[in-house]
C-alpha cells in the first residue's frame, strides 16, 4: 500500500511540473486580455496562463493534503492545518493576481503571478518530500 501511495504522490508532484510547461492552457486570446493595449497583450495572456496553471496545482496540493490527513492517515491534523493555512495564503495571492488583471495592471499581475507560482511550486515540492518521508 505504501508503494502505491508513493507512486501516486510522485505522479502528483510530476504533474505539477507538467502544469508549468511553456505551452499555454488555451490557444485563443483570453477575455480579460482583449482590453489590453497591443504591447501588453502577451504580458496579460502570460499572467492569466500562470494564474490558471497555479490554481490547478494548488487544487492538487489541497487534494493531496486531504488524502494524507483523512484517508492515508499519514499526516496529523495539526500538519494538515498548517498546510491548509499555507495553501489559503497562496490562494489569496492568486486572488491578488486576478484583481490586478481586472484593474488592467498587467505588468504587476505578471510579476505577482510569477512570484505566486514559485511559492506554489515550492509548496508542492515540500509536500512531495513530506509524503515520501511519511510513506517510508
Amino acid at each position: 500500500m505504501k508503494k502505491v501511495l508513493i507512486a501516486v504522490f510522485a505522479a502528483l508532484a510530476l504533474s505539477g511540473c507538467a502544469l508549468m510547461q511553456k505551452a499555454p492552457l488555451v490557444d485563443v486570446q483570453l477575455a480579460v486580455c482583449k482590453a489590453a493595449p497591443a504591447g501588453l497583450t502577451a504580458t496579460c495572456n502570460e499572467a492569466v496562463d500562470i494564474l490558471e496553471k497555479s490554481s490547478i496545482l494548488l487544487a492538487s496540493i489541497n487534494d493531496a493534503v486531504d488524502h494524507q490527513s483523512f484517508i492515508a492517515k499519514t499526516m496529523s491534523r495539526e500538519d494538515a492545518l498548517v498546510w491548509r493555512a499555507n495553501t489559503k495564503a497562496a490562494d489569496a495571492k492568486l486572488d491578488d493576481v486576478a484583481t490586478a488583471l481586472n484593474k488592467f495592471d498587467y505588468t504587476n499581475a505578471l510579476t505577482q503571478a510569477n512570484l505566486t507560482k514559485l511559492l506554489i511550486e515550492t509548496l508542492n515540492e515540500e509536500l512531495a518530500k513530506q509524503v515520501a518521508k511519511g510513506a517510508k
